[in-house]
């Protein structure tokens, strides 16, 4: 719904209202998706980093741009990141930011 510009500070040049997402959400104009994110920590820094969206829990290997797969829960993804790891690794630690 427009809005008067000169009434409200969140105003855009076109008259609609503005509300600024915070870091970890997406925001348009009908919708609002909060977005997770895990790093995993192995005992020589980040191995990987599992993020939450729409679609599930998409996990990413450190050092790789393509993504290894989209699991529906959280424990299923920290499985598949820590199988991707050398064998005999430890299960990594996972911290959200």
């Amino acid at each position: 719904m427009p809005v008067d510009a000169a009434r409200d500070p969140l105003a855009t040049p076109r008259g609609w209202a503005y509300s600024p997402a915070r870091s970890n959400e997406r925001s348009t104009m009908s919708e609002t998706t909060t977005r997770r994110l895990w790093v995993a920590y192995g005992p020589s820094g980040v191995v990987g980093k599992i993020q939450k969206d729409a679609e599930g829990y998409a996990v990413h290997m450190a050092g790789k741009d393509e993504r290894l797969g989209v699991y529906p829960t959280m424990e299923i993804a920290k499985s598949a990141l820590h199988w991707h790891l050398k064998p005999g690794s430890e299960r990594p630690e996972f911290r959200e930011h």
